[in-house]
C-alpha cells in the first residue's frame, strides 16, 4: 500500500510539472543553483505529499531543481531545526505542518520557536483533522460520541499520534470544552491509527482526514476540526455544524526559510505561490491523494498560527501539569 502511494504521489507530481511547464514568473530574487526543500517528516505523508508537489511547481517557476529532503524525527522538531540553522542564503527552505511543530515545541522544549527561528513564506496547505470510528460502531454522530463518553467517564478509548501533538490537541480540547473524559491511546502515525480504529482497539481516533479516504466501507469520520467542511469530502459535517464546541485547532502547512534570508527571496517564493495554489493543476495534483491548497501570505499564516496556539495553550498547559 505504502509502495503504491508513494508511486501515486510521484506520479502527480510529474504530470504537476509538465502542466506547469510555463515563463519564469516576474521577481527580484533569481536563483542560480538548486534549492533544498526540507520535509521534516517521512516520505509518503500529508506534507511530504505538499512537499513534492510544492518542488515541482517551483522547479518550473524558477528554473532551478528543488531538491526534495526528508529529515524525519520529534514530529518535525529535528528538520526543522535543521532548517533553523541553515545558512539565510535563500537555496534551503522549510515545508512543514506548522501546527504540528507549534504544538510540539509547546509541548516539550525546543531548539526552535516557529514565529522567532524563520521567515515566514507562506501558507500553501491545511492538514484537517478528524474524528473516525469503526464501521459498525453505534456512535453516528458527533453529539453521539459526547453522549457516549458522558454515559461511561474514561470508559472510551481512542487513539492519536503522541501527546502533545497535533492529532492529540484536537480531540484533548473537544473533551475539555464539552466536559467529558476519554481514555488516550498513542499510535505511531496515521496508518497506525487508522488500524486501530478499523481493528476496534479503539472507540474512535483522530488523524488527517485524506487518511480515510479508501477505507470508507471500514470506518465512519463523525465530524471534522474546521470552520467549513473539507472540499473533498462535502458530506461530512464540522463539529461546529452539530453543535459541538472544539476550538477547531488544525495544521497549516507552510513555507518557512531561516530567519535572515533576503527579503526579495522571501517575496519572490511567495508570490510564486500565490500563483501556483490557484492553479487547477495544483488542486488535481493534491487532490490525488485527498488534499488541497490553501494559500495565505507570510503575515496572515503568521496570524492564523498565532490564533491555534491561543486555543491550544490551555489544553497544552494541562498536559504539561499532568506529565509532571
Amino acid at each position: 500500500m505504502k509502495r503504491r502511494h508513494t508511486f501515486k504521489i510521484f506520479g502527480a507530481a510529474m504530470a504537476l510539472a509538465a502542466m506547469l511547464a510555463s515563463p519564469v514568473i516576474a521577481q527580484d530574487w533569481t536563483p542560480k543553483r538548486p534549492i533544498n526543500l526540507i520535509v521534516p517528516s517521512s516520505a509518503g505523508g500529508g506534507v511530504d505529499t505538499y512537499g513534492r508537489a510544492v518542488g515541482s511547481a517551483l522547479q518550473e517557476k524558477l528554473g532551478v531543481p528543488v531538491v526534495i529532503v526528508n529529515k524525519p524525527g520529534a514530529g518535525g522538531l529535528v528538520g526543522s531545526a535543521e532548517v533553523a540553522s541553515a545558512r539565510p542564503d535563500g537555496y534551503t527552505m522549510l515545508i512543514a505542518a506548522s501546527g504540528a511543530v507549534l504544538l510540539g515545541s509547546m509541548f516539550k522544549d525546543a531548539p526552535i520557536d516557529i514565529f522567532d527561528s524563520f521567515e515566514t513564506v507562506a501558507q500553501i496547505g491545511d492538514l484537517v483533522f478528524c474524528i473516525a470510528v469503526p464501521a459498525d460502531s453505534p456512535i453516528m454522530t458527533a453529539t453521539d460520541l459526547v453522549e457516549a463518553a458522558m454515559a461511561d467517564p474514561g470508559g472510551l478509548r481512542w487513539a492519536h499520534g503522541s501527546r502533545g501533538s497535533a492529532t492529540h490537541v484536537p480531540v484533548q480540547s473537544l473533551l475539555n470544552l464539552n466536559g467529558i473524559s476519554a481514555t488516550d491511546v498513542p499510535f505511531q502515525g496515521g496508518a497506525k491509527i487508522r488500524a486501530a480504529i478499523i481493528g476496534e482497539q479503539v472507540d474512535f481516533g483522530v488523524m488527517g482526514i485524506q487518511q480515510s479516504f479508501g477505507f470508507e466501507n471500514e470506518l465512519r469520520v463523525i465530524g471534522v476540526f474546521s470552520d467549513a467542511r473539507y472540499p473533498l469530502r462535502p458530506d461530512t459535517p464540522t463539529f461546529d455544524e452539530q453543535g459541538i464546541e472544539t476550538g477547531n485547532i488544525g495544521s497549516p502547512v507552510t513555507l518557512y526559510y531561516p530567519k535572515g534570508t533576503p527579503s526579495d527571496a522571501v517575496k519572490t517564493i511567495s508570490a510564486a505561490m500565490s500563483e501556483i495554489t490557484a492553479m487547477p493543476e495544483f488542486s488535481e495534483a493534491l487532490a490525488s491523494s485527498g488534499l488541497t491548497p490553501k494559500y495565505r501570505a507570510g503575515d496572515a499564516a503568521d496570524a492564523a498560527l498565532l490564533l491555534i496556539k491561543e486555543k491550544a495553550q490551555p489544553v497544552i498547559d494541562e498536559l504539561k501539569q499532568a506529565a509532571n
